[in-house]
């Protein structure tokens, strides 16, 4: 299974219903996403680490969440400061570093690194089952949240039905190269763990069955209605502090 690792918690975000994290981070997300105001990214980063020092997350994983985005920012900021035209900062050997193209990426970067911690903090503080409910209540379709928890589930075991053949391939001391059988085995490889898992798949659904699904997870623990206003109600006064700021 893919492991959940911010799903586990005793904060306000992780007791509270997933409806109002989906609603708040719906509102949110967007506005930070889409808004090249530098003072509603700046307000929409803090928001994010603010959140996730209130969900007391471990810092250690969420860094590395954040390392992950980082790489890709680290190819713009290669890129896109010698692009452009316009007024030139200074020049970096025969290169003109461009005002347009230092601040493009600087936007890009604190916008990536604000809702990332938004997402963490909003939607990874709850399991994914819990979430496809969450969209349920919210009146997305039934067979779209059975679709996402299922394949959220089985990611992993298609994980480990790959592996599981990998090792079998180095225990007969297979050793990739440029040549056509290490192509031919990898095809072999991908090919096997879709039947593999196909098989699995039925096997899983005839279990499902003979257990009576009905359709639906149900969730066994229920959210803090305290939680639910303590966080609704932050949600509400950060949402509206990013529309003021933005007007200003």
């Amino acid at each position: 299974m893919i492991e959940e690792k911010f799903a586990l918690g005793n904060s306000v975000f992780h007791k509270a219903d997933p409806v109002v994290k989906l609603v708040g981070a719906a509102c949110l997300l967007p506005f930070v996403a889409v808004n090249d105001d530098l003072k509603v990214i700046l307000m929409g980063l803090f928001f994010g680490i603010f959140f996730v020092l209130l969900a007391s997350l471990e810092l250690r994983h969420v860094l590395k969440h954040l390392v992950v985005v980082n790489i890709f920012m680290f190819f713009l900021w290669i890129v896109l400061p010698f692009s452009g035209s316009g007024e030139v900062l200074y020049y970096f050997g025969p290169l003109a570093v461009y005002k347009k193209g230092v601040e493009l990426p600087l936007l890009i970067t604190l916008k990536a690194n604000g809702v990332s911690l938004l997402i963490i903090s909003l939607l990874s503080t709850s399991s994914v089952q819990r979430l496809g409910n969450g969209l349920r209540q919210l009146g997305v379709s039934v067979q779209f949240t059975i679709l996402l928890l299922t394949t959220f589930r089985y990611l992993g075991v298609i994980m480990q039905e790959y592996g599981r053949l990998r090792r079998a391939a180095k225990l007969r001391r297979f050793k990739p190269g440029l040549s056509l059988h290490t192509y031919r085995t990898y095809a072999y490889l991908i090919a096997m763990t879709f039947v593999r898992s196909y098989e699995q798949g039925n096997r899983v659904n005839n279990a499902m069955i003979m257990r009576g699904f009905s359709g639906t997870f149900p969730i066994m623990d229920l959210p803090s209605k305290n939680s639910d206003y303590k966080v609704g109600t932050l949600l509400a006064l950060s949402f509206t502090i990013l529309i003021a700021v933005s007007i200003i």
